[in-house]
């Protein structure tokens, strides 16, 4: 096996341990403002629903030019989750290294956030939000 495979099997479940606990323990503050209805989904992934819209907060494993894995956190707008017309788009997106510190690209090797930071969530959510309202997701459909 290679080494990029050895690694990548050793820090997989790191990374994903680090984003269970996040879920675990910060969902349900996220739960307690009003507007947001917050459900776990199958796979462990966390589902948002505000203005009508859901958002499915997502974990999966990227690795940097160097060789170095991260854990990527994916907001997705899901529109007709049990529908053959199923959508998905990628709406706002932030990594983590294995210590838990959140970067906005991984190219910056400085990072100002943690996952471990009590209010990470609500703010990764919020962002995905008002990401969300910019978006084409929140423009009127068009008649006819």
């Amino acid at each position: 096996m290679s080494n990029l495979l050895d690694n990548a099997y050793r820090e997989y479940p790191e990374l994903l341990n680090k984003f269970k606990n996040l879920i675990e323990k910060q969902s349900s503050t996220v739960a307690s403002f009003p507007l947001i209805l917050v459900s776990s989904s199958k796979n462990g992934y966390l589902q948002v629903e505000a203005f009508g819209k859901t958002i499915q907060i997502e974990f999966s494993m990227v690795r940097d030019p160097e060789n170095n894995f991260y854990g990527q956190i994916t907001a997705n707008y899901i529109r007709n989750i049990d529908d053959s017309d199923f959508y998905k788009k990628d709406i706002y997106t932030q990594w983590f290294d294995k210590l838990g510190n959140v970067k906005d690209d991984l190219a910056n090797s400085f990072s100002m956030e943690s996952l471990n930071y009590d209010g990470f969530l609500f703010g990764f959510i919020n962002k995905s939000l008002e990401k969300l309202i910019l978006s084409d997701a929140f423009c009127p459909v068009k008649n006819g």
